[in-house]
């Protein structure tokens, strides 16, 4: 079973960061209730349906894992700098059903400007506000982009040269898992091929649901000259696609 937080070993850095969210109105192209796209409440409750794909030894061993993780915001405490942070119990069951496992903690914060979180011991820059078409930031900010990542105990750079986040799409509607989704936007993380390599990083947030969809192909080759897809010719790494099946709203506001 693919379990990332157990599988993959951080090394957290940390950088000033500075960012400015002031946009030039002559351009602005955009959703301004920004901060409702990264929903924060005591209770909220996402439910994601998560397929994945590992590769290991040199692409002989694959692994194909199909099951429910479920995202609870627990509960929230004030920080050095006096911002809230809310905490995330992740949880996972098969498909067959059984149980949930609680299988890591994660945080999240925002203010007017940015929404941060806290994956598997490093932070992310998810959002800068406000939400608008083309606008970009550095989301990896706050650890070295060739930072060492073992996937399935081989290291793997994850990050190395991802670049920018950047909107590319703002307001758009999207049909998932059977539920309609209006105002969604589109963050493309990385988009990075070559001969060996290849990081491809999305996700789709809608306004009061928060994240909707993740898809991420990070793979790596000795295959240099293959003229096969990545599915077939990829050794180390993985794919994952993770699909908002069901969101409760907490009591808190």
């Amino acid at each position: 079973m693919l379990k990332l937080q157990k599988i993959v070993l951080f090394s957290l850095f940390l950088v000033t960061l500075y960012v400015s969210c002031t946009p030039e109105l002559e351009d602005y192209q955009g959703n301004l209730e920004g901060p409702k796209f990264f929903p924060l409440t005591v209770g909220n409750t996402w439910i994601y349906l998560v397929d994945s794909v590992v590769y290991d030894n040199q692409g002989l061993k694959i692994d194909s894992v199909s099951q429910f993780i479920k995202e609870t915001i627990t509960d929230k405490y004030t920080d050095e700098a006096g911002d809230d942070v809310f905490r995330i119990e992740r949880s996972a069951k098969s498909l067959d059903g059984g149980g949930w496992e609680v299988i890591s903690i994660w945080s999240a914060s925002k203010n007017d400007k940015v929404a941060y979180k806290t994956e598997n011991n490093l932070k992310f820059l998810k959002l800068t506000f406000p939400v608008t078409m083309n606008k970009s930031w550095e989301g990896n900010i706050f650890f070295p982009s060739d930072i060492v990542v073992r996937i399935a105990g081989e290291p793997i750079k994850m990050y190395q040269n991802w670049g920018k986040y950047k909107y590319t799409e703002v307001d758009e509607s999207l049909t998932l898992e059977g539920n309609v989704y209006q105002n969604v936007t589109t963050i493309l993380q990385a988009d990075i091929e070559n001969k060996i390599s290849k990081r491809y990083s999305i996700e789709k947030y809608a306004k009061d649901f928060g994240l909707i969809y993740k898809e991420m192909w990070i793979l790596d080759t000795q295959k240099s000259e293959s003229a096969a897809s990545w599915e077939v010719k990829a050794e180390e790494g993985f794919i994952l696609k993770k699909s908002l099946v069901s969101f409760v709203e907490g009591e808190s506001k």
